[in-house]
């Protein structure tokens, strides 16, 4: 490490160990976040089959646009939990940066 003075070295170590759990906690939040967009879209998924079926024009309409809704919210679920999924890899990244 290069540091001669033990009570540096201690801080350092404090620091890094502080900074590696902050990581590790918001790395666990992230994991849940991602735990309930998957949920969602499973929710969604299943919600859009069963809207898929047969119906009178008036019924179809009417399913078609909360098929629209339902794509838009799973696109936008979709592109969160992308986020969240590369938010995640960072700081894994960095959890193994901190580690080595």
């Amino acid at each position: 490490t290069g540091i001669c003075d033990l009570e540096e070295l201690v801080q350092n170590f404090i620091s890094a160990e502080d900074q590696n759990f902050t990581l590790f906690k918001y790395n666990n939040e992230l994991s849940a976040d991602i735990e309930k967009l998957e949920t969602q879209i499973s929710d969604y998924r299943e919600e859009y089959v069963q809207l898929s079926g047969m119906g009178s024009k008036k019924e179809d309409l009417e399913k078609v646009k909360i098929l629209e809704t339902l794509e838009e919210k799973w696109n936008d679920i979709d592109t969160k939990a992308k986020n969240y999924e590369v938010k995640c890899q960072e700081s894994q990244q960095t959890l193994n940066h901190i580690r080595t």
